[in-house]
């Protein structure tokens, strides 16, 4: 007797830490209008009271330790105590008609996390066969595949067939969906009349459904950082109810809170989870870019006096080992603006490479995917853009993620795009353009009268291309590669196109006499004058640093550009050698002007910056087309004899004057342009 009245005053102290919680976190007064509110909303009686719970264990553990236990390792419990205390609070502040049981009142704690103890996270082998007891858990993970959303039995009523027996009268016997159960568990046929043991028959009118999604997530530690498309097949089942839906994206990255679910497959055992929450981390590795590393900050501290040195310089140093100093210089430069604007899908610059070194070329692209926040290398087991067919267990239509969406916030490597097939090529064009990837439904997926799928391209996209061999190279200075007409439309979906070739064939002995002598001094263990000062890892950090950095764009900047896109629509149009210039333009070079901001560690876009995006993006349509009205010579490869005319004082003397005449071309085709700025 004297254990009972224990338990009985523990029952009673814990519903005291429970009101005084939702008082302290202001969700007492809102449980007063979610009652309202559904009882004006239904004309006719309400059956049944649902409303959620935020709960901050933190926060919780502060008002009572053992309350926020309990919450976290009995949940079942904690669903009964806290769906006490709201039926009594509802009751005593009046809000509840007449009549209303508590079996009618259905309460969803969403917790906003776990602790961080060994304890709370579940691993990739937890989820094969392992024994977890039924309580909150949290794993990381990446969403490789989803289903389209499938109905589910949320709430479920029954009666007791005999009329004269309390059982019989309504809302007696309500059923709610909890966490971990399958449908079969919610609604069966086999429940008994508390009062006279008759089998409850369900009354089909009180039915109540909601939506799920089945997804399918890589665990963490399962994610190759060379190429996350490998383990797909190692996925976890993992179920989101209602209300969590449109927090998921294909590919995202996430954290789940949640109950695990036994599965059993035959003789084999499995663990899926049902999700309580899912937290989106934007950027998971967001802690690796706190501090620049010193030797970046000392390059800074020495170029600070120009407004161009510093980027080109660290160009320069960039990928090194990959390629030497000085060869695929504007490649570089566009790897390290693309990678600025990465985390940034609206602003995305993707990248293609056009050489007919190949094995350079592939191998630079990765080493600078591998300095983004996450990267996929594409691979021919996983499809380009996803694919869609039909679930075996829900029978709905599913959604397997392809490389692109897997590369979600980051860069994916697309490889050789000329061996690519027509139709893969022209999506691939039409997803670049458009920022949305397309995926036809199979007639055998049962998806209504939807037809394609459309999702958002959040991923920047990288590629190269090797030219036509058979082509014969130009004459004059402006060569356009000898891109062949299977190839010719690649180039439209990328907003930087680098020409990595020139006329000069002494560049490829060049090229390989500087690999060769890097090699030969790296197996004799020989340090170099020429050796790069700042490590991969240290390149890795700065970028992560500097890409989250937001910038302001400046009037002078805006009218630049404006000024240069104007002029150049009229002059390129118009003239013999006409080239396009689409509307997209003007978007990818606030991008890049932005992104070299970014680079440079800056805040404001300046004139300056929207000079070199406008210089380098002039040099590709020079490259492509084979005429610039403001003189720029392509150049895509510098020797370490002419350091200074590319990263010194000679090209900062250089792109002031290229700086005067874009001023002086904006004038003269830009109506609204002037030469005379006020002051800010």
């Amino acid at each position: 007797m004297l254990a009972a009245a224990k338990l009985q005053q523990g029952d009673l102290t814990l519903k005291e830490s429970v009101i005084r919680y939702l008082d302290q976190t202001h969700q007492l007064e809102s449980l007063k209008d979610t009652y309202t509110d559904i009882q004006i909303s239904h004309e006719k009686q309400v059956q049944t009271y649902s409303f959620c719970i935020q709960v901050n264990l933190s926060e919780l553990c502060q008002v009572d330790a053992d309350l926020a236990n309990m919450v976290s390792n009995k949940p079942s419990d904690a669903h009964v105590l806290f769906q006490e205390v709201c039926y009594t609070a509802a009751k005593a502040l009046g809000v509840l008609p007449d009549g209303i049981k508590r079996t009618q009142i259905h309460v969803c704690l969403r917790l906003s996390g776990l602790p961080q103890l060994p304890g709370y996270l579940l691993h990739k082998r937890d989820f094969f066969g392992s024994k977890l007891a039924p309580r909150f858990y949290q794993f990381v993970g990446i969403v490789c595949g989803m289903t389209a959303p499938s109905k589910y039995t949320r709430c479920a009523k029954y009666r007791c067939p005999i009329l004269k027996c309390s059982g019989s009268d309504d809302n007696v016997y309500i059923r709610f969906h909890t966490a971990g159960a399958k449908e079969a568990q919610t609604v069966r046929k086999d429940f008994h009349c508390f009062y006279c043991g008759s089998v409850l028959v369900e009354d089909v009118h009180g039915r109540i459904l909601g939506e799920k999604v089945v997804l399918k997530m890589i665990p963490k530690e399962s994610t190759n950082p060379e190429d996350d498309t490998s383990v797909c097949h190692q996925s976890v089942t993992v179920y989101v109810r209602d209300e969590l839906i449109p927090k998921v994206i294909l590919g995202s990255h996430v954290n789940v809170v949640g109950i695990p679910v036994v599965e059993y497959s035959g003789t084999r055992t499995s663990v899926a989870f049902e999700a309580n929450n899912i937290i989106v981390e934007a950027n998971p590795t967001n802690h690796l870019s706190r501090n620049i590393p010193d030797c970046v900050q000392a390059l800074l501290a020495d170029r600070r006096s120009s407004p161009w040195s510093f980027s080109t310089s660290m160009a320069y140093l960039f990928g090194s080992d990959v390629a030497p100093p000085g060869t695929f210089h504007k490649l570089k430069l566009h790897l390290l603006l693309s990678l600025m604007q990465s985390t940034d899908p609206l602003n995305a610059l993707h990248v293609l490479a056009v050489g007919r070194d190949s094995h350079i070329l592939s191998r630079l692209l990765k080493y600078a995917a591998s300095c983004a926040q996450r990267h996929v290398v594409h691979g021919s087991s996983t499809p380009v853009f996803g694919s869609v067919q039909k679930d075996t267990q829900t029978e709905a239509c599913s959604i397997d993620a392809g490389s692109v969406n897997l590369a979600h916030l980051g860069v994916c490597l697309l490889g050789d795009l000329g061996v690519w097939k027509k139709d893969c090529r022209d999506r691939l064009r039409i997803a670049t353009e458009s920022g949305i990837i397309s995926l036809g439904i199979p007639r055998s997926v049962e998806a209504g009268p939807l037809h394609t799928l459309t999702l958002p391209l959040q991923s920047t996209l990288w590629g190269y291309i090797v030219p036509n061999g058979k082509a014969t190279p130009h004459a004059d200075l402006y060569c356009n590669q000898g891109i062949d007409g299977r190839c010719s439309t690649i180039p439209e979906g990328f907003n930087l196109v680098s020409v990595c070739d020139n006329n000069d064939q002494s560049w490829d002995d060049y090229k390989e006499a500087c690999l060769v002598h890097r090699a030969l001094m790296g197996a004799c263990d020989v340090s170099t004058q020429d050796q790069c000062i700042i490590s991969h890892e240290d390149f890795r950090k700065f970028i992560l640093h500097a890409s989250q950095q937001s910038v302001n764009m400046t009037k002078p900047a805006q009218q630049l550009i404006k000024g240069y896109f104007i002029g150049s629509r009229r002059v390129r149009t118009s003239s013999v050698r006409g080239s396009p210039f689409p509307p997209s333009v003007l978007k990818t070079l606030t991008s890049m002007a932005s992104a070299h901001t970014k680079l440079s560690l800056r805040r404001e876009v300046t004139e300056n910056d929207a000079t070199l995006a406008i210089w380098l993006y002039e040099g590709t349509v020079t490259s492509k087309y084979g005429y610039s009205a403001l003189n720029v010579h392509p150049l895509p490869h510098f020797r370490d004899g002419n350091v200074g005319g590319h990263l010194g004082p000679e090209n900062d003397l250089r792109m002031e004057q290229f700086q005067q005449q874009l001023l002086r071309f904006c004038s003269n085709h830009d109506p609204d342009f002037t030469l005379q700025r006020p002051e800010d």
